[in-house]
């Protein structure tokens, strides 16, 4: 039976026939066919629009044209045309602002704030969007409003912020109530399944992308992006069998309607599932089908990861030579492919100390910590921008309605103006509490809830000058976590995050308050030590050592056993807080090079010293 969409593209299609087609009617028909179109087939959609703008221009047709180059921005959307997407986009918004159409001018501005977006232009994606749902808010398009806001929380979930995007995602839901369009409803819910499963609430994840599954059932782009979501449920509970049954009805589903990137996606995640199954011929299969389309259709971005999850499949065929090879691939894909850069970075340091090149090995283990680290900051700073783009934004749409209302309560009593007083005072503690939050962002790993790497860099220069004005002493200690990686891929991110927490709860717990522990970024801690002499360092260092590894770690996972190793400075003499961070960073590699779970420093008049090991040697896990 065909749905009511399914009816109307057949009523259209058979109207077009009895209607002559250099008519303004004619062009507005393919338009409305086009729209119900571009999601299901994209490619007829782009040549229906494509064919009405020509008509258009034609006959000189102004309203058919802008609406037509609209339409064709989010067909080319659809299939992944970014660029063109972007100026067909921005052909509709001149027309619209011309042709004075507030409801086409909103349409055009959504399709260029998702081209923005997907190019990674962030700010004026979010600046966009809020500023659309501001324009639909008051022109009383309820539609608009909710995509608007939908959009808004996918770029806030993309920077993982997480509470913001589902607070978004919530207020889309809300529109969607008083709409009757199935699609839009269950997008809002899909989308929230979606951040709940990114905030590990696997529970409401489930019930979210099931329910959204009722309504979006008959859009083929959204079914299989909401089966893909599944799939990572199910990959995530550990169903692997699940996991593999919805990941090849996504990847069907992207094939029908021939949408490259999400062909691309299926077929990774296929990978990673087979990956983690120790499945290997099966996940080299599905990366390199990946790769192939890549290249084909140059997607940088996933030829990259790509290249990374391959070269890990060799990895584990112990095929040491073919891995390097195709883990130096991703550097060739040089721009903004960060993530998988420094994690190829850190699969050729492993590989080449395996192989007993320690040189190379230093080389890409240091090229590791600087992208990471890079991008760490990067990241963060991404974060606050969105939030303080969204809190101005927010905070001038409260502006302007304060104004509209003491232009109109200018001629009431004073009553009226005591009220408009009061809600303003509100709105600058609001302004003032947000403000805190932001700094306090600025300032906190948002696991841990240690100090993050933006305050190290910001204390530690305070503390060395300090130090030295005052000739007192300072030590600075790194530890990382070993063998931490293996603790993610044998047990899930979500066990790797629990261990992350622990060892910063234990570590807290032992010193002093004044010291200055941080995230430094992944699974490595610094801990600096004001007023600290080198023997006291030594003892708090080798403590820590102890406590961590002998620590019962059976409460998060049986049978698992944690170690840290631990690199040491306390020599102020160096010219910067950079370069006793790298005292420190180079004692952490000789504590990992010497075999783990121990301390190594340079104490002072005596050159290089490490503890003795505690244990047995035993792996990890």
């Amino acid at each position: 039976m065909k749905n009511d969409t399914q009816i109307e593209i057949q009523e259209l299609e058979e109207e077009l026939q009895h209607l002559s087609d250099n008519s303004a009617e004619y062009i507005d028909a393919r338009n409305r066919l086009s729209r119900l179109l571009f999601r299901t087939r994209p490619r007829q959609a782009v040549s229906l629009c494509e064919q009405s703008i020509e008509i258009a221009k034609s006959i000189d047709y102004l309203p058919g044209l802008a609406t037509a180059y609209g339409v064709l921005s989010h067909s080319q959307i659809s299939l992944s045309q970014y660029a063109e997407a972007r100026e067909a986009a921005n052909k509709a918004i001149q027309l619209f602002v011309h042709l004075d159409d507030p409801e086409g001018l909103l349409d055009a501005n959504n399709a260029l704030g998702i081209s923005y977006n997907t190019s990674g232009e962030y700010e004026k994606a979010l600046e966009l969007f809020l500023r659309n749902e501001e324009l639909a808010r008051a022109q009383g398009d309820t539609e608009m409003q909710g995509k608007s806001l939908n959009n808004v929380a996918c770029i806030l979930l993309d920077q993982g912020n997480y509470s913001g995007a589902l607070e978004y995602y919530i207020r889309t839901f809300e529109c969607t109530r008083e709409l009757k369009q199935p699609e839009m409803k269950g997008t809002a819910l899909l989308n929230i399944g979606v951040t709940h499963l990114e905030l590990e609430n696997l529970e409401e994840a489930l019930s979210y992308l099931t329910r959204s599954m009722e309504y979006i059932s008959h859009v083929p782009e959204i079914k299989a992006r909401a089966l893909q979501n599944l799939s990572h449920y199910f990959q995530k509970v550990g169903d692997h069998e699940q996991s593999l049954l919805y990941g090849e009805q996504c990847l069907t589903g992207y094939q029908v309607i021939n949408n490259t990137h999400g062909i691309i996606g299926a077929l990774s995640n296929l990978g990673e599932i087979h990956l983690e199954q120790e499945h290997l011929d099966k996940a080299e299969i599905y990366f390199e089908q990946a790769l192939k389309i890549c290249a084909q259709k140059k997607e940088k971005t996933e030829q990259a990861r790509n290249h990374l999850l391959l070269g890990r499949v060799y990895i584990r065929k112990q095929q040491a030579d073919k891995a390097i090879q195709t883990l130096q691939k991703v550097f060739a894909l040089k721009k903004n492919y960060k993530t998988c850069t420094y994690e190829a970075h850190q699969e050729l340091s492993r590989l080449f100390e395996h192989k007993g090149d320690y040189k190379s090995a230093l080389f890409h283990h240091r090229e590791y910590v600087r992208i990471k680290d890079r991008l760490f900051n990067q990241q963060s700073e991404q974060q606050i921008q969105s939030l303080r783009i969204s809190f101005e934004l927010e905070q001038a749409e409260r502006e302007a309605r304060l104004l509209k209302q003491k232009n109109e309560e200018l001629a009431q009593n004073n009553k009226k103006l005591e009220q408009l007083t009061r809600h303003q005072k509100a709105l600058d503690t609001q302004k003032s509490r947000l403000v805190a939050q932001l700094e306090n962002y600025a300032h906190k790993d948002s696991l841990t809830d240690l100090f993050n790497r933006r305050y190290l860099d910001q204390n530690f220069q305070i503390e060395l000058d300090q130090a030295l004005s005052n000739d007192s002493p300072l030590c600075v200690m790194i530890c990382d976590i070993d063998d931490f990686k293996q603790v993610n891929d044998r047990y899930s991110h979500k066990i790797g995050d629990a261990v992350l927490v622990e060892v910063s709860r234990i570590i807290a717990a032992h010193i002093r308050e004044y010291d200055i522990l941080s995230r430094y970024g992944g699974e490595e801690f610094v801990l600096l030590m004001p007023g600290t002499e080198e023997t006291d360092a030594i003892h708090i260092s080798q403590r820590l050592n102890e406590l961590i590894e002998h620590h019962d770690w059976d409460t998060i996972q049986p049978g698992m056993k944690i170690t840290i190793s631990i690199g040491l400075c306390c020599d102020t003499s160096v010219s910067n807080h950079e370069k006793m961070l790298a005292c420190a960073d180079q004692y952490l590699y000789q504590a990992k090079h010497q075999g783990k779970n121990q301390l190594c420093y340079c104490r002072q008049g005596k050159g290089f010293e490490q503890t003795e090991r505690k244990g047995p040697g035993e792996k990890q896990f």
